[in-house]
């Protein structure tokens, strides 16, 4: 196999309810498709990514629905673009590393997004070592771009009891006022009226915490079991700007879900729920639920003239913080037998394997195989990337 560092194509997520135009604006995607679209997310990383050997002159990405992630429409020089699944068939260790094949049965199991996201659903993910029926654990962290709020593990003195019956209340009002939209008995613009209105007589985020999430900050979920839900805020209109990274796991699989913040599809539909098993999967420890217990502290340490932030790490994945000086010498980096996944935050730098090397601007993001054990980053003007491995 002739390894070589990739270029990833990343896949813009059109969410036309939460989405925005901050993350084509941060990648400076300026092409005609993307005008007033609202994308939610951009997948950096996952099983299904594209990769590319050489530059792109003209903006290069995958768009996709978010009813319809696995039938992107391509743009930009995608000619020749490379399904990672079909690399890692002819040789899953020396994509990935031998270890992490070995974990993963050759499988890539890490996910990055990059997101822009207000008012999702209130929701859950299992504990691992605590799986039941379909669940599965998807351990999942977050590094904000910018200031956001969300609502993060219940409320001192919650009453879990009271907090599940008033999501049922919901959710089965919800049904009803769906029903009668379908049924021409009510309007889609009533309907939505009639539904926040229930909802505001008694609003269930007070059984929750809400709080405010400044630049910066680091929240890691990865221990499962806990309430969270991206908010609204009218002092930011961007919502919430996360770069998140988990473990791949089938959403339809993970994401236990008891409130959808009364939303209603353009057909009258509402999102099915999985309340009583949202409750089932929570962690109702008092102390477990206080919001700085998921706030994290870092650690940096220098690598020559480089700055090194571990952002997070478990089992899973680690992710660290490089800021790089203008003009300095190369910064090495060791693999680990583990491939690398480097996002350019700010600035531009040039990544150089002994198999070839990639110029990455901001916002563009390069796969780098295990089987070339290192690689040198360099920069003629002050960097920061974001490296993740398994």
């Amino acid at each position: 196999m002739n390894l070589k560092p990739y270029y990833i194509i990343p896949l813009l997520v059109e969410q036309p309810t939460w989405g925005g135009e901050y993350i084509a604006e941060f990648k400076n995607l300026k092409h005609a498709k993307l005008e007033g679209q609202k994308i939610g997310q951009s997948f950096e990383l996952y099983g299904e990514s594209l990769l590319a050997t050489e530059p792109s002159s003209e903006p290069r990405f995958a768009l996709a629905t978010a009813t319809d992630v696995a039938h992107p429409e391509l743009f930009g020089e995608t000619t020749t673009a490379l399904p990672i699944g079909k690399l890692l068939a002819e040789d899953a260790a020396a994509m990935l590393g031998r270890r992490v094949t070995e974990k993963t049965q050759g499988q890539l199991k890490t996910l990055i997004k990059f997101t822009q996201a207000k008012s999702n659903s209130y929701q859950a993910h299992v504990k691992i070592g605590q799986e039941f029926g379909h669940w599965q654990p998807k351990p999942e962290s977050w590094y904000y771009f910018e200031p956001g709020l969300i609502t993060l593990g219940l409320a001192p003195g919650c009453d879990v009891a009271e907090y599940q019956q008033r999501c049922l209340a919901i959710h089965a009002f919800a049904q009803d006022i769906s029903r009668r939209i379908k049924a021409g008995e009510l309007s889609l613009a009533a309907g939505k009226q009639e539904l926040k209105a229930f909802i505001d007589e008694d609003h269930p985020r007070r059984f929750v915490n809400t709080v405010r999430v400044e630049r910066d900050h680091i929240i890691d979920l990865s221990g499962g079991g806990i309430h969270h839900s991206w908010e609204v805020d009218p002092g930011q209109p961007l919502g919430n700007i996360v770069y998140e990274v988990q473990l791949d796991v089938r959403d339809e699989n993970c994401t236990l879900r008891s409130f959808d913040q009364g939303s209603i599809k353009d057909d009258g539909g509402v999102r099915p729920l999985s309340i009583e098993d949202y409750f089932h999967g929570l962690d109702r420890n008092a102390a477990f639920n206080q919001p700085e217990h998921f706030f994290q502290t870092t650690q940096t340490r220098h690598q020559g003239s480089a700055t090194l932030t571990e952002l997070f790490t478990n089992e899973f994945y680690r992710t660290t913080l490089l800021d790089l000086p203008a003009a300095t010498p190369a910064t090495t980096l060791e693999l680990d037998d583990s491939f690398a996944h480097v996002f350019v935050k700010t600035g531009q730098v040039t990544l150089t394997t002994s198999a070839g090397e990639v110029t990455l601007a901001k916002g563009q993001a390069a796969f780098v195989p295990a089987g070339l054990s290192q690689y040198q980053l360099t920069t003629d003007q002050a960097s920061t990337v974001i490296v993740t491995q398994a």
